[in-house]
């Protein structure tokens, strides 16, 4: 038992199962399934504590489906959130890497900013793919194990380089127009322009066509190291943050273990969703992504979108660029590491969280418009421990007196403060535990 309590609470559960003599006094033999008629029956000749047992599984359960069903009815705002989220990071957020913050300036010169109008028109394309975002949720499977997409093991093959003699004869061209062109035959100036454009515009795309797959590589392999490196002590982001926290949270920050010893040896654990193939085909997912890009986020309707390159490459040269990316990768499936990292802070709904980092796979490809085959949604070892934790020490914090939730307990003649850790365990990659650690109640009776 972890308090005076408990053991008194089993004290009392084994004087009911046993009586003076230490004979049980519920029946202890197997029983074949015909004997035992119904549930209730099977409790009771099993004893007591098994019966406590059951209940406290019970109420358990209906807890974790509770907070399900309401993960499941509220995600469809879950796609209004990403798009403020990205939009914040891309023009407000200052990355702390050099390449980070080119890459967001990048992102802000080709891409307009993100919107979501499925709450203001009920037939946006948003819509539609909120709703294939929740009806996906059922399928979703999770498991524990090797954080994928490690670059010390997986890589995308590189291609086979292109050649092409074509640019160099342009180039040569354009330099003996431009001589002549020196030499007073001005007739020749619009070809030293065409083959000069023609040969820079061949060699970009040559180098674009050779080297894209090695960029991505080195693009996932940066973004999987940052989300795959240990989880941050509370304490010491509570002193790199501007903010300070609410005192329940600095009270479990203290008490808080959190282990930042990195093994090179054995590769990064995590917990990793995933949205099959056939799951995001069933919902139409990709179809429906394509046509919010598309009808919605790149709408010619919205005058500021034609300032962004992405949305005239999008619009009027979507099939000359699928058909360049698909020779670019071979025609296979390539996985595109997004990393998604939240700063500890206080968000909108009152509650103080710590770092969140999410990494996002998408696998792709460009062989036909269904570019998104299957989505992975990793997060490393730890911080969703750290995560409950926080939360429970907001909404339960530690002098709170359950007095207040059940008038059975009114008779208590000081409060009824309840202290807990939440801990998830695996049993294997499939299975999920999660355990109450070092749980102490105080229970002061009436005189």
């Amino acid at each position: 038992a972890t308090s005076l309590a408990s053991g008194l609470v089993d004290v009392f559960i084994h004087l009911l199962d046993f009586d003076q003599h230490g004979n049980q006094r519920w029946v202890t033999r197997g029983l074949e399934e015909h004997e035992l008629p119904s549930a209730c029956a099977r409790k009771k000749r099993r004893g007591l504590r098994r019966a406590f047992e059951d209940v406290k599984i019970m109420k358990a359960n209906q807890a974790i489906h509770g907070m399900l069903d309401y993960l499941f009815l509220s995600s469809p705002h879950l796609l209004g959130f990403l798009t403020e989220l990205t939009n914040w990071a891309v023009y407000e957020w200052t990355a702390s890497s050099f390449s980070s913050r080119c890459t967001l300036r990048a992102f802000a010169i080709f891409f307009p900013p993100m919107i979501c109008r499925r709450l203001r028109c009920p037939t946006a394309p948003s819509e539609g793919l909120a709703r294939a975002v929740q009806n996906s949720l059922p399928g979703v499977t999770t498991t524990h194990g090797q954080m994928p997409v490690n670059p010390s093991n997986f890589q995308i093959p590189l291609n086979v380089e292109e050649q092409s003699i074509l640019p160099s004869v342009c180039a040569g061209a354009s330099c003996i127009s431009l001589s002549c062109f020196a030499s007073m035959h001005s007739f020749l100036l619009p070809l030293a322009c065409f083959t000069g454009c023609f040969a820079g515009v061949s060699f970009l795309r040559r180098t674009i066509h050779n080297n894209l797959t090695r960029w991505i590589n080195q693009f996932n392999a940066e973004s999987w190291k940052s989300m795959s490196s240990p989880v941050v002590p509370l304490a010491r982001q509570i002193e790199q943050s501007e903010e300070l926290p609410p005192e329940s949270i600095l009270e479990w920050a203290i008490k808080e273990k959190v282990s930042e010893s990195f093994n090179e040896i054995f590769e990064p654990q995590g917990v990793t969703f995933e949205w099959s193939r056939r799951l995001l085909e069933e919902v139409r997912f990709a179809e429906l992504l394509r046509n919010y890009v598309l009808h919605e986020w790149f709408s010619r309707r919205r005058a500021l979108n034609w300032l962004h390159p992405a949305v005239w490459i999008m619009q009027f040269l979507e099939c000359p660029l699928r058909d360049f990316l698909n020779s670019s990768f071979d025609g296979q499936h390539v996985p595109l590491v997004i990393p998604i990292e939240l700063p500890a802070g206080t968000y909108s709904s009152g509650l103080s969280l710590p770092e969140i980092r999410v990494m996002l796979v998408l696998w792709l490809q460009f062989q036909n418009h269904r570019y998104v085959t299957s989505i992975e949604a990793v997060v490393v070892d730890g911080m969703l421990d750290q995560i409950a934790n926080a939360v429970k020490a907001q909404l339960l914090p530690a002098d709170y007196d359950w007095r207040e939730e059940d008038p059975r307990l009114t008779d208590f003649t000081e409060p009824v403060n309840l202290t807990f850790e939440v801990a998830l365990q695996w049993a294997r990659e499939d299975k999920l535990y999660i355990e109450l650690k070092d749980l102490s109640v105080r229970l002061c009776l009436p005189k």
